[in-house]
């Protein structure tokens, strides 16, 4: 049967359209289920993902096209079974609390309208999805259906319309802050990458039972990508690490580390510590915590693992209150109750020293052939806090105290994700984890997951991830003045007092010297003598010179001096030498080591320090 529109102007060509868009929409979305369009030849889809967005980041972040006309949407890639959409409306409410730059909401259509016949209210925003939890969202919401596009300029083919694609449209969802009472209304939404094969299943409020396709599995089915499987880096706005993010597949080159493998969403984080990839120690002394041993308080005892879950739609490291406490003992941290977070000391120079250094967060995860790493710089955890967190942008450390419900999961969000590369396959049950490089990363290499395929290689000759930082990261002298074994010698004086004692000694010595010249010169005869400075010899009498005897003396030679360049053993056991701290670089000569340090550290560096 061929249906025949005459097609009028104005606003009824608009409704028609409309309706001839609804018709369209309405036979896909019923027929996506039933019939099949699997393409095993299909290729991967390389996301757009050059945005940023967030008031706790800033992060990188997509921009999708969806529903009709097409509209450019902005996302944070998702675990949750359902994608979620930020009706425009939720930021013009005088109780609400949004970014100043208000981009990339969602604006209901006429053609979306045609299908509300399927929505169903969610009437508690905080059980909407537990891969949410850790934001604590209150408001309200619908479950429906719409379209999603996957076009890119970077392609010959498409676009491909993915109709009938279930999903969850908010209106006023607002996030609950740790520690503090100060909500903010959600303004990013959330691009569904579940890979579960389910379906997502509802009673209309007409009293239909319908059922739809999830955003990853209705691509699969209709034929658009080779798998029901991802691979995701999140990357970093600064330092500029590009996000990456696949479908049916997923870029080698951001897999740097044999991947860990997990049969679900979750893996076994067993301990959290201090890692400096090359040069001195940056961080401060905490004489009571271990360095390398910082995972504690998860409530089941301080030497057991936790499970983890890699998150990219939560923000920070949702670890136990301990952990957080631990690790920020040994940082130029203050926790700000009423910002709820860890604020960094930015004029604090071991600030500057920690992010500048290939320093790391390491966290140690089990498998079945022992602990394997995966190191997060501390450059990528000097984040910052803006409007309406903050009235003011605040630089601040993103560890989050959290307490997860009884069976379920912490969450390492996208603060760790900067680091690390997440990929899923659906058809083999199967999570991957691994090392993601930094700004020096290799050319991206697209690699397709087919449905028969059930491991994830690594990259060939990979990187070691601090290689991948050599622009950015600079290593410190092994004998920094911030070394953390000698930041104060075990059991004995601090450098404070080492240093007193040593300009007292060498005043003592002057004085004597001083006292045995003079008594010298009144014993000694009146003789000619030679005085060399530097090279350049002048002929005297004696009483044309404080000075007896005959005396040859270098002046670029220092005498008794107290230098940066030199060092001192502290009296620790593993006879590693330290610097005589520095702690301001105050009329210091150029052309020094102390002055060309001090250039080194008070560079801006096009960094947030």
């Amino acid at each position: 049967m061929v249906l025949i529109f005459s097609v009028p102007s104005g606003s009824q060509a608009h409704n028609v359209c409309l309706v001839a868009f609804a018709l369209t929409f309405m036979s896909r979305a019923s027929s996506a289920l039933a019939q099949s369009k699997v393409n095993a030849d299909a290729n991967p889809w390389v996301l757009n993902y050059k945005s940023k967005a967030g008031p706790d980041g800033p992060w990188n972040a997509i921009t999708q096209l969806v529903d009709f006309p097409e509209q450019n949407v902005t996302f944070f890639p998702s675990l949750t079974q359902t994608s979620l959409f930020i009706q425009a409306g939720a930021c013009d409410t005088q109780d609400s609390a949004c970014q100043l730059q208000k981009t990339g909401l969602w604006t209901q259509s006429g053609a979306h309208s045609l299908s509300n016949w399927v929505n169903v209210s969610v009437p508690r925003a905080s059980t909407w999805d537990t891969a949410a939890a850790p934001l604590d969202l209150e408001g309200s919401a619908v479950l429906t259906i719409d379209r999603i596009v996957l076009w890119s300029a970077d392609r010959a083919d498409g676009p491909y319309y993915l109709d009938g694609v279930a999903l969850t449209i908010a209106s006023n969802y607002t996030v609950t802050q740790p520690d503090t009472d100060s909500p903010y209304t959600l303004d990013v939404g959330m691009l569904s990458l579940d890979t579960a094969l389910d379906t997502v299943n509802w009673t209309t409020t007409n009293g239909s039972d319908v059922t739809y396709n999830k955003f990853l599995n209705q691509a699969y089915q209709t034929g658009n990508i080779p798998s029901v499987s991802y691979g995701l880096h999140v990357g970093s706005v600064w330092p500029l690490v590009s996000g990456s993010l696949i479908l049916g597949g997923y870029d080698r080159s951001r897999c740097i580390s044999t991947p860990i493998v997990s049969g679900d969403n979750h893996f076994s984080l067993a301990e959290i510590g201090l890692e400096v990839a090359s040069g001195g120690w940056p961080f401060l002394k905490s004489a009571s915590i271990n360095h390398e041993h910082l995972l504690t308080g998860n409530g089941t005892g301080d030497d057991s693992t936790l499970s983890a879950m890699p998150n990219p739609g939560v923000p920070y490291l949702y670890l136990p209150d301990k952990t957080c406490s631990a690790i920020a003992a040994f940082l130029p941290v203050h926790f700000d109750q009423s910002l709820g977070h860890y604020i960094w000391n930015t004029t604090d120079p071991t600030f500057k020293q920690i992010i500048s250094s290939p320093s790391a967060l390491k966290f140690s995860f089990n498998t079945d052939s022992g602990l394997q790493n995966i190191s997060v710089p501390f450059a990528l955890l000097n984040l910052t806090l803006d409007y309406p967190l903050s009235n003011t942008p605040t630089q601040y450390f993103p560890c989050s105290s959290y307490a997860p419900d009884a069976g379920s999961p912490y969450h390492l969000g996208r603060a760790f994700l900067q680091a690390a590369f997440l990929g899923q396959h659906g058809q083999a049950n199967k999570t991957f984890l691994a090392q993601a490089p930094g700004p020096g990363m290799k050319a991206a290499v697209v690699t397709k997951l087919s449905a028969t395929d059930t491991t994830l290689t690594a990259m060939a000759n990979p990187p070691s991830w601090n290689s991948t930082w050599t622009d950015q990261l600079k290593a410190l002298p092994q004998s920094s003045a911030l070394k953390a074994t000698n930041k104060e010698t075990s059991g004995g004086l601090n450098r404070g007092a080492i240093a007193g004692i040593v300009v007292g000694a060498v005043a003592v010595v002057v004085l004597c010297v001083i006292a045995i010249f003079v008594c010298w010169r009144r014993r000694g005869s009146k003789k000619e003598q030679t005085v060399q400075w530097g090279g350049h010899q002048h002929v005297s009498a004696k009483d044309e010179f404080l000075g007896g005897g005959e005396i040859s003396e270098s002046a670029s030679e220092p005498i008794h001096e107290v230098a940066a360049e030199h060092t001192k053993k502290s009296g620790n056991s593993n006879g590693v030498t330290a610097e005589m701290e520095v702690p301001t670089y105050i009329g210091e000569l150029e052309g020094s080591y102390a002055y060309g340090r001090s250039q080194v550290l008070s560079r801006d560096g096009q960094g947030r320090w």
